[in-house]
């Protein structure tokens, strides 16, 4: 989370933290349009003071998790002596679940806290967005 202001005058433009000035926290038993509006509760930071580090400290709000589930299922059947075929299915977000991205995190635009966008799955060698149920099929002759 930023500040969006060099308050701090480390020649970081964007880099300091804001103020904690009150509870950031929302209740999670709110619907997920107000999730999705307020996050958290914005008015609880403030830019920090010139000259000064912001007393928020790193990695202390988190955004939303990330769920999917991912299914495959095969089937090999002989035809005869070193031949076989081979069936395969697969479902990505097999249960069609819209993952939430993570909020505004600087201080001075309208988006601060808000959710303006799904999530994408990355791992170390690709991002893959995963907004939509995939289905994929396959058949293989194997000799």
């Amino acid at each position: 989370m930023r500040s969006g202001r060099d308050n701090d005058f480390d020649s970081y433009p964007n880099g300091d933290r804001p103020d904690v000035i009150g509870d950031w926290k929302l209740s999670p038993s709110r619907s997920r349009d107000e999730v999705i509006l307020a996050w958290f509760n914005a008015r609880a930071f403030a830019a920090n003071q010139p000259g000064q580090v912001g007393n928020l400290g790193r990695n202390v709000v988190i955004g939303p998790g990330f769920k999917g589930v991912d299914l495959g299922i095969s089937r090999s059947v002989r035809v005869r002596e070193g031949h076989q075929v081979q069936f395969r299915a697969e479902a990505f977000n097999a249960f069609n679940w819209v993952n939430l991205g993570d909020p505004g995190t600087d201080l001075t635009r309208a988006t601060f806290g808000r959710i303006t966008s799904t999530s994408v799955s990355t791992t170390a060698q690709t991002t893959v967005s995963r907004d939509a149920r995939i289905f994929q099929f396959g058949l293989k002759y194997v000799f």
